[in-house]
């Protein structure tokens, strides 16, 4: 069977990281669309240190689940921190018709990399932010992972027998949905 390539001629910057935003990039990528992760050189992307690990040693290049959620991509390690960096990762937006991400608001304000910001150089930019509490509210702040997502939304409670704790659905299930 061929894969799809319906994203074909779309370039998407994916500052994404973990679970939830990497896939959204993969099935883009696995569909066609170039896709540019732009990963932190100082702070590595966490799911890099998560087994299992080819040949069984840890490693930023072993992890089975980054490898698995990061497939089809090209990569390229940018310190944020740095204004030459802020620099770099806005010149690849440029031109990009998409950019993903997955950080609390916090992080891309303080990169000068909101959505207007970037449209000040991509003005037609598409921007698809996954922040786990959403970009205002009370909770917009906070940060975690799908285990957290779940809990806070109840979905653990879900797996509970009648009068029994719940246990969880084993994986962060709601960076599948």
């Amino acid at each position: 069977m061929a894969i799809s390539t319906v994203f074909e001629g779309i370039r998407v910057a994916d500052f994404a990281w973990v679970g939830v935003g990497p896939l959204v990039s993969k099935y883009l990528a696995d569909h066609g669309a170039e896709v540019i992760r732009i990963e932190s050189s100082v702070r590595p992307e966490p799911l890099r240190r998560a087994p299992p690990f080819a040949n069984d040693e840890p490693g930023l290049d072993n992890s089975g689940y980054y490898a698995d959620f990061n497939s089809s991509k090209q990569c390229v390690s940018l310190n944020l921190q740095h204004p030459d960096g802020v620099a770099i990762a806005k010149r690849i937006v440029e031109h990009c018709d998409i950019v993903t991400e997955s950080f609390t608001p916090k992080a891309m304000r303080g990169w000068g990399m909101t959505y207007e910001d970037l449209c000040e150089v991509r003005p037609d930019l598409i921007m698809i932010s996954m922040p786990m509490y959403g970009l205002t509210g009370p909770w917009s702040m906070w940060q975690g992972y799908g285990h957290v997502l779940q809990a806070a939304a109840g979905i653990s409670h879900l797996t509970a027998y009648p009068g029994e704790e719940p246990i969880g659905t084993g994986v962060a299930y709601t960076d599948f949905l």
